[in-house]
């Protein structure tokens, strides 16, 4: 298996985990979220993974930080593409 196919089947799984676990539907989303706020997440997670410091806290986060919880780089760096995946899927909810 490929590193890409790696990388997209963690981040499928954190994507999914994120809908089962934590009730972040695209039903949730299209009620609750703009595609601007879910890439901003997403962005913060990349910056945390790139420099562990509260600079994508303070800079991207774009909700409480109760619900930021960077760890290891490659965590973020998963939890950043499922956000990204979010917003791609909420963008073309809202094109239909």
């Amino acid at each position: 298996m490929s590193s890409k196919q790696i990388a997209q089947q963690l981040i499928d799984k954190e994507r999914e985990r994120q809908k089962t676990e934590e009730g972040y539907t695209l039903a949730h989303d299209v009620e609750n979220h703009s595609v601007l706020e879910i890439a901003r997440a997403a962005k913060a997670y990349y910056q945390a993974a790139m420099s562990p410091s509260q600079y994508a806290l303070i800079h991207w986060w774009p909700w409480d930080e109760k619900y930021f919880k960077p760890t290891d780089k490659r965590a973020c760096l998963i939890k950043a593409g499922a956000l990204m995946r979010a917003a791609f899927d909420l963008q073309q909810r809202m094109v239909i």
